[in-house]
This record gives structure tokens, sequence and C-alpha cells, in this order.
């Protein structure tokens, strides 16, 4: 569908020829445009969704009254886009969400899935995740 506009945009409206290297590189740049816009939209009301019903507040409360034994970290891990980094959450707590926004993002699964499989990739992501939280532990234990 969204090619179909892309198209129609490009080589109906603007009149540039479908072979040529111009025209692609256009057609290519309409697409793409369309798409990541699109998605801006919908990753942003995904998000107004997340942060309608999951307050920062609540979950800052929750993370550091609860001893969740480890659980805490990959919460903090996987709300990347809820920052928990405010008094009263431990400091391996808020190391942990930290790395998880940065390790742990899906723009980084999409870079990777270009050079890997999504089977290599899961690995990864696992390793990745199994070291935040081992660290996280170990510097609630020092500090």
């Amino acid at each position: 569908m969204i090619q179909d506009f892309a198209d129609w945009l490009v080589y109906g409206i603007m009149g540039l020829q479908s072979g040529t290297p111009l025209g692609s590189t256009v057609n290519f740049f309409f697409y793409d445009s369309i798409k990541i816009v699109l998605l801006l939209f919908v990753i942003s009301a995904i998000m107004g969704v997340v942060n309608a019903y999951f307050p920062v507040e609540r979950l800052r409360t929750y993370l550091a009254t609860h001893k969740l034994y480890g659980l805490q970290y990959l919460c903090a891990s996987l709300f990347g886009a809820i920052c928990v980094c405010a008094k009263g959450v431990p400091l391996g707590t808020a190391i942990a969400f930290m790395m998880g926004v940065v390790g742990l993002s899906l723009p980084e699964a999409t870079m990777l899935k270009k050079v890997m499989t999504w089977r290599l990739i899961a690995v990864f992501f696992g390793v990745v995740a199994l070291f935040i939280i081992l660290l996280g532990y170990l510097f609630n234990l020092i500090l």
C-alpha cells in the first residue's frame, strides 16, 4: 500500500522513469519517509498508552520497595522508555536501566538483523540481559 502510493507519487505525479537511478532513489526516499512517519505515529500512540497506564511514580515506588530477587533489573531494562533513575531506586537498578536502554533496544535488533539471524540475536539479547542483571546485583552489593 505504501509502495503503491510512493510509486504513484514519484512515477505518476512527478513523472520520473522507474528504471533510472534518480527515479528509484526518489521512490525509495518517499517510501521510507512515509513508512518512518507512520511508525513514529504508531510508536508515539503506544508509548502514550504505556505512560498513561504505567505511571512513572508507581513504577519507581514498586521497584524501590519490593525485593524481587533480580526481577527489578529485568523490569528496569524492559521499561527503557520510562525513567526509573530517580531517588529511592537502588544504584544497581538504575545502572541496569541505563544499560538496558542501550543494549536491549529495538533499533539495535533491527541493525543486527542485517548481519545475524533472529536466533543469534535472541542469544545475544539473552546474554546481554543476563550480564545486565548480574551487574545490577553486583553494584547493589558493593554500594
